[in-house]
């Protein structure tokens, strides 16, 4: 899986992404509570007590690692809550530079008060950079997404 932030999911730092639901994923509970989300061919694309790969974005790039998924939910990208936020790696300082070189307010032109900004706030500022090109998973259309957490 590739991951802009992949040194602070190495570290530990980053302990959930979140992901566009596709149409016609849907999650299925298997055996004793597995979590398993499918293709709408039927494929596993994710399965809890899996381990994945940690790439940095882009094609053909290495694997730096791999991960256990030990939890799937669906829900609204809006309906991420602070703690969550801070899980997807927001307050991180790598993370914070990787975007805009001093923090992800200056994105929006800065808010004066970086360190007392809303970490919710912050994650949007990064989905839409994320999603820029893509509008119908962008904050405003407030998509369904997979919420991952994993663990290193």
């Amino acid at each position: 899986m590739h991951f802009r932030d992949y040194q602070a999911v190495l570290d530990g730092r980053k302990t959930q992404t979140r992901r566009p639901k596709q149409e016609g994923e849907c999650l299925v509970i298997r055996g004793a509570d597995m979590k398993t989300v499918l293709t709408p061919s039927g494929r596993v694309k994710w399965q809890e007590g899996r381990r994945y790969a940690i790439q940095p974005p882009g094609r053909g790039n290495p694997l730096v690692g791999r991960f256990t998924l030990l939890d799937i939910r669906e829900e609204l990208v809006q309906d991420i809550s602070e703690g969550d936020a801070f899980a997807e790696g927001i307050g991180n300082p790598d993370f914070d530079d990787e975007i805009s070189g001093s923090c992800l307010a200056s994105i929006a032109g800065g808010c004066g008060a970086c360190e007392n900004c809303d970490p919710v706030w912050y994650f949007k500022l990064l989905w839409n950079d994320i999603w820029k090109y893509r509008p119908e998973y962008q904050w405003k259309a407030n998509p369904d997404v997979w919420v991952l957490v994993i663990e290193v």
